[in-house]
This record gives C-alpha cells, structure tokens and sequence, in this order.
C-alpha cells in the first residue's frame, strides 16, 4: 500500500490542531444543539420534551461527529508525526483520545479502509522504531525538581480560612454544632497538608538520570517498567497521575499540586529514560 507521508510535525502542534478541528466543533456542537433545542421547547416552537432532551441530544450528536473525526486526524496525525507512542499519550493527557483498548476508543467509526491505514501506519511506525536511534536533549541538565505550587498551597489555605470560619460561626451564632465540628476538621486536614508539604525540606519530586524520586523514597530506573501519564477524573475533576510499576506494585503521584508543565514533564521522562537505555 502506498502511503502519502511526510513526517514534519511536533507531537504538541499535532495535538493542538486536534484539539481545535475536533474538539473545537464538538463544543460548539454540545452546546449550540442542547442550547437551541431548549429554547425552541421553552417558546413553543417545538414539544416541551425537547427541553429535557436537549440535554441529551446535543452530546450524542457531538459523539457521533468526533467519533468520525478522530478518526481523520489518527490517519492525518500518524503520517505526520515521527514518535506514534508519544502522540497518543499526549492526546490522551490532553483530553483528545482515549487510551487503547478503552471502552470510549472503541466508539471511534472507522471504514475497513481506514482501519487498515491506521494498522499499516502502526506497523511502519513499530519498524521504524526498531532502528531509530536515541535523541538526546542538551537543554536537558542530569536532574530537574519540582516544587509545589504555591498557588495550590494558597488555595488550601483560603479553603483552611473559610471552613474553620464558618465552622465557628455556625456553632456559635446558630448553634449547628455538628456542622460546625466538620467543617472545622476540614480546615484541620487542609491546615495539616499544607504545613506537611512546607515542612518538606526536599525537593516533593525529582526526576533525572538515577530515575524517579518522590518524598525522599527514591526508584532506579532499572527498578521502574511501564511509566505513563494519565488523564484521570471528568469534568473539574480532572487530574493528572504520573505512575509506573516497580516490584512492590503501582506507584501513583497525584501532579496537581506540582509546579510543572505535563508536556515538559513527559519530555523529560523520555529524555532520562533514553539517557539510561544508552548505558
């Protein structure tokens, strides 16, 4: 089969594009269907049910648009960027794809045709991959730290503030003993993460050449297999985990109250894995 492919484009610039030529109209669609739908029912011009589903109706039109979308761009993106395992991992971080072999990948509409491209843009990929020599990074030093950030640790401290002072507020002027207890010991909890992560003289994370240390607990990476970020979470809810095996089991590290971005961290992760497999 002969392939039209040229191989020109960064993982992030192919991400971005994904993000504004499928995700952009899958907003757009959401929200202008279900929006439309519900004002129409609300005037009268069509039955008042559509009120109820237009919360529904607009998602599964969306759905059904990126379901064939994404399918364009795997085929347009696997032609165009060099490192495939690095490009999904990035879509997924970022919200675009879902990870292989999920329940939500599998909601992708392919043709047979292009199941094939996609699988004959894999297997040339894999081939390519076989022989392709490590790119080192000179930008890259032997070790970076990340910090906390101090706009997560601000944030507990506003919430600390609010839940102890309503808290007290509500035991002594409405006299709602109960509701002011707990909301005093969420302010506690908050209170005693952050002053546990100030008091952290340590750097909360390290990556480098030696491999992953996390709270002074440190990982070679002859001990770590299968490092991955994930996208976990829905909605507001989301989160980014930085995980990898080792021989006890599954080390996970929550990268919301980090100081990082997700992109420079993966590159880095590539970066000193590379270092590594050269020796």
């Amino acid at each position: 089969m002969t392939i039209d492919m040229t191989i020109d484009m960064t993982v992030d610039k192919a991400v971005n594009k994904g993000l504004i030529f499928v995700n952009g109209p899958v907003v757009i669609i959401m929200f202008s269907l279900s929006g439309w739908l519900m004002y129409a029912a609300v005037v009268n011009i069509i039955p008042w049910y559509f009120l109820i589903l237009g919360f529904l109706i607009g998602p599964c039109v969306a759905w059904i648009f990126w379901s064939f979308a994404i399918t364009k761009w795997r085929i347009w993106a696997f032609r165009k960027v060099e490192n495939h395992s690095e490009l999904k991992q990035s879509a997924v971080i970022a919200g675009l794809i879902w990870e292989d072999g999920s329940f939500f990948e599998k909601t992708e509409i392919r043709t047979q045709k292009e199941q094939n491209l996609i699988d004959d843009l894999e297997k040339r990929y894999k081939g390519r991959k076989s022989t392709q020599k490590f790119r080192d990074d000179p930008d890259v030093g032997e070790v970076t730290t990340y910090n906390y950030s101090k706009i997560s640790i601000s944030i507990n401290f506003i919430l600390l503030v609010l839940s102890a002072g309503f808290g007290i507020y509500l035991i002594y002027q409405d006299n709602d003993l109960l509701t002011g207890i707990i909301l005093i010991c969420i302010g506690i909890f908050l209170g005693y993460k952050n002053i546990k992560k100030l008091s952290n003289s340590n750097s909360p994370l390290t990556i480098g050449n030696f491999g992953i240390e996390i709270n002074s607990t440190q990982y070679s990476w002859h001990q770590i297999s299968n490092t991955k970020i994930k996208l976990v979470g829905f909605g507001k809810n989301q989160t980014h985990n930085l995980q990898f095996e080792v021989s006890t089991g599954t080390v996970i590290i929550n990268l919301i109250d980090f100081n990082l971005r997700i992109s420079d961290l993966r590159h880095r992760l590539y970066i000193y894995k590379g270092r590594n497999n050269k020796h």
